[in-house]
């Protein structure tokens, strides 16, 4: 079952669903054995065309087992319906209560929220100039709906413009700054966006490095440098670490944080600076 998450209105990457059926198949599973769930935050957003094609256009293949499910009109309904049911376990019942909660101010379903949704709704229906015919209101809203989805396409285009922009400054920043470093340049990947500097400590290398999965994040790992994490490198970066806040280490990372683009690269370079420091201290 593959589920695809569109809650934050994220416009479909290229061949999106055609590329994860191609990935599911290559993994040994039939055709007909797989399903795709759709989610999205209301009822509006449709997965464009060319999502479905990769190796070939899948659309019509599984028009039987592909479901759209909104968050708003779906999975909410269907959380409360679950947390009515009786259940003795309370970390569960407590963290479905906290994501009902989530979404209902995700959706402005909260009480506090009435008199502001009923002063934007009077807005609405004056700017939309709605009449007595509900037929017709509905046909310029849905409309107007329609337009809102694409200039929300749009915004995230120009999004992932600015972001590919910020990898390609930051990585030739890096080179610049630190010219007697490796640099670590993924700004053209497609997945897993990184750039950073291959630093050593006694003949064991280690990179300082910022990524972007789903999220954006920086930290010490060992890409482009080792095999493995180096106990002697561990050892040496923990004090760094610890005054930084780098935990959670990983197959991939000694120590690392979440950040944003907005302050991420200020960040890697206070870390980076801060290493070479400690590295000139013990040469």
């Amino acid at each position: 079952m593959i589920i695809e998450n569109k809650i934050h209105y994220a416009p479909d990457q290229p061949s999106q669903l055609g590329r994860y059926i191609k990935k599911v198949k290559e993994s040994g599973y039939p055709e007909e054995n797989i399903y795709v769930i759709y989610l999205i935050r209301d009822e509006n957003k449709r997965p464009q065309d060319d999502s479905w094609i990769s190796d070939k256009n899948y659309k019509d293949a599984f028009a039987s087992r592909f479901q759209i499910l909104s968050y708003r009109n779906d999975l909410l309904p269907w959380l409360n319906e679950i947390l009515s049911l009786d259940c003795d376990n309370r970390a569960f019942k407590g963290a479905i209560e906290q994501y009902i909660d989530h979404l209902n101010g995700l959706f402005s379903f909260r009480n506090i929220d009435d008199n502001m949704n009923k002063e934007l709704q009077e807005f609405l229906k004056k700017e939309l100039q709605l009449g007595e015919d509900p037929t017709a209101n509905h046909v310029k809203i849905t409309e107007k709906l329609a337009d809102i989805d694409r200039l929300n396409n749009q915004l995230y285009a120009l999004k992932e413009e600015m972001e590919s922009k910020c990898w390609k400054i930051w990585a030739e920043r890096l080179k610049s700054d630190y010219p007697d470093y490796r640099i670590i340049d993924y700004s053209e990947s497609r997945k897993f966006k990184k750039t950073g500097i291959v630093a050593e400590y006694k003949g064991s290398r280690f990179s300082i490095l910022i990524e972007k999965e789903q999220n954006i994040y920086y930290g010490f790992g060992r890409h482009d440098a080792s095999d493995e994490l180096i106990p002697s490198v561990k050892e040496f970066l923990s004090p760094i670490m610890d005054m930084s806040g780098l935990g959670k280490e990983t197959p991939w990372w000694y120590g690392w944080r979440y950040t944003s683009f907005e302050n991420g690269f200020d960040r890697l370079k206070k870390l980076i600076d801060e290493t070479i420091e400690r590295l000139r201290l013990n040469d």
